[in-house]
């Protein structure tokens, strides 16, 4: 008679620190999700557990180091309609991390460009911020007032927006109550 529940290891893709999930083999991988999400609940606040991505593995505990996404295979992605029973016949090897989940890539594209922000000189954020401040605020069409706030940026002098003050190393959230 198979087991009423197993108990799988798994292993947020950049961390080194496993947890268990218990579940029963006659449910689907997107069940699966749901309990990692239930499991993890703080690491993965704001993640619908359905955009997991879950790998198949056996690798042993003290391993669990080497892992990332570079060492995980295409072929070892679980389905989300597939039972557990299909990846996991049986209860498996205590010592092993069988399941390897990766957070949504949404979510890693923007941290990723929130580092890439945070690296980039002052000079160039202001820039940047100036020409999508004035791209929503729609000053592109007014030349005369889109001169002003270049000049004003340039030479990092104070500039009114909307009755809002800014400075050259500023950001225009906020500046008035139809922005943002």
């Amino acid at each position: 008679m198979a087991a009423s529940t197993i108990t799988l290891a798994c292993l947020l893709l950049g961390e080194t620190v496993p947890f268990e999930v218990f579940i029963d083999p006659s449910s689907s991988v997107n069940t699966l999700k749901k309990a990692i999400k239930k499991e993890l609940a703080h690491s993965l606040s704001g993640v619908d557990a359905y955009t997991l991505a879950l790998w198949k593995v056996n690798i042993p505990y003290a391993a669990r180091a080497s892992i990332t996404e570079d060492t995980l295979k295409e072929e070892d992605v679980m389905g989300p309609l597939k039972k557990v029973s299909f990846y996991f016949p049986d209860q498996g090897s205590e010592e092993h991390i069988r399941v390897v989940v990766r957070r949504p890539q949404v979510k890693r594209l923007r941290e990723d460009n929130e580092e890439k922000a945070a690296s980039f000189p002052a000079s160039e954020v202001s820039s940047a911020v100036m020409t999508k401040a004035m791209q929503h605020l729609k000053l592109m069409e007014l030349p005369k007032i889109r001169a002003r706030l270049l000049q004003g940026s340039s030479s990092r002098s104070p500039t009114s927006v909307h009755g809002a003050k800014t400075s050259g190393t500023s950001t225009f959230r906020g500046a008035c109550s139809g922005c943002h």
